[in-house]
């Protein structure tokens, strides 16, 4: 819509009929009417998508942007809270707080003290899951931090060839190594590698479903079916469903202890990853603390690396009923990446419960 000039003119003449001072006034009263009002908006919007979540999952494009920026979500709704209360709009305070206490409530397990280890619980198996991602630079500071954190096992995403070449030299070449050996399986055509200081035998890849390489593990106790994924960003319900064919026809089928980790580009709050949990243990939800953040760990503006604030969680470390985690992190060095590796300790469990 375009205003005359008449128009315009006649505005501010509204303005500014009573001098300067009342313009300045009636000025300040529409900003805070707009402010009152925007608060109104985002917390009726905010509502609107929770109870929309709950009926349509993750279908409409609001309640996904919603769920997936969850905790920041959150903090908007508080800092929107204070000046309702400050200034006693109460009404206005409960619509904040409502949907405020629903997303809260929902993060509230990662706030809480951890559960205790069941009977049986014995020996500890690291496992990592690290985006490095293909136009990172130089792997030799990803080499010395796994050097340092020593994984048991690793799961890369984005490696390409020249990137594990490096990475592996710089396994071998960097002093005081905790482990003399380390045993790879590289799937090019996906960019993905699983490392581990104990034999690997691969199974299956699968550009198609999820970006998937299968492997086993001998870990001294028991071999340990890992998978590695990576499914593509953009369209969440062929990601959905590629999860879900995965899930459904080999993850569940596996015998024995299963580990599925890696970059899923999905938060814990989407219709995806609540599949997922449904049938298997997070790492983080179990053993860790906060929201563990791990994306982005770096923007990329005028050529030039930025840090940046992550602000979602995309990256996690599954597994089923053998297993129990006794600790989970989100490492806070990146190498280079534009993701943080997590990481977490898990602990075999002879007579499992769910």
């Amino acid at each position: 819509m375009f205003f005359a000039p008449e128009s315009m003119n006649n505005i501010v003449n509204r303005l500014f009929r009573n001098g300067p001072g009342g313009g300045i006034i009636n000025l300040l009263r529409i900003l805070c009417l707009w402010f009152w009002t925007s608060l109104w908006l985002f917390a009726l919007t905010i509502s609107t998508c929770l109870l929309l979540g709950w009926t349509t999952g993750d279908r409409l494009l609001l309640v996904r942007l919603t769920r997936y920026l969850a905790p920041w979500v959150l903090f908007s709704l508080l800092a929107g809270l204070i000046p309702a209360l400050l200034f006693r709009r109460f009404w206005l305070a409960m619509a904040m707080a409502v949907p405020a206490l629903a997303i809260g409530f929902s993060y509230l397990p990662l706030f809480l003290p951890n559960h205790a280890p069941p009977p049986g619980a014995q020996a500890l198996l690291k496992v990592m899951s690290f985006n490095v991602w293909s136009e990172n630079q130089s792997m030799l500071p990803a080499a010395e931090m796994i050097r340092e954190t020593a994984p048991d096992i690793l799961l890369l995403q984005e490696i390409t060839p020249n990137q594990l070449k490096e990475l592996t030299l710089g396994l071998e070449t960097l002093p005081d190594a905790p482990h003399n050996k380390w045993n790879i399986v590289y799937a090019p055509e996906l960019m993905q590698a699983v490392i581990s200081r104990y034999a690997i035998t691969p199974q299956m890849t699968d550009r198609k479903m999820a970006k998937v390489q299968k492997v086993r593990v001998a870990t001294p106790d028991d071999a340990v079916t890992v998978f590695n994924v990576h499914p593509r960003r953009g369209n969440w319900e062929a990601r959905h469903r590629q999860l879900a064919t995965l899930l459904r026809e080999y993850v569940l089928t596996a015998s024995g202890p299963v580990i599925l980790g890696g970059d899923f580009n999905t938060t814990d709050q989407s219709q995806t990853y609540k599949m997922l949990s449904k049938h298997l243990h997070n790492a983080h939800w179990q053993a860790g603390h906060g929201f563990g953040l791990s994306y982005p760990a770096y923007l990329y503006a005028w050529n030039e690396y930025l840090p940046a604030c992550p602000l979602v969680r995309i990256d996690h470390i599954f597994y089923n009923e053998k297993f129990f985690a006794v600790s989970a992190e989100t490492l806070q060095e990146s190498c280079g990446s534009d993701h943080l590796p997590v990481m977490t300790a898990l602990m075999r469990v002879n007579n499992p419960q769910r």
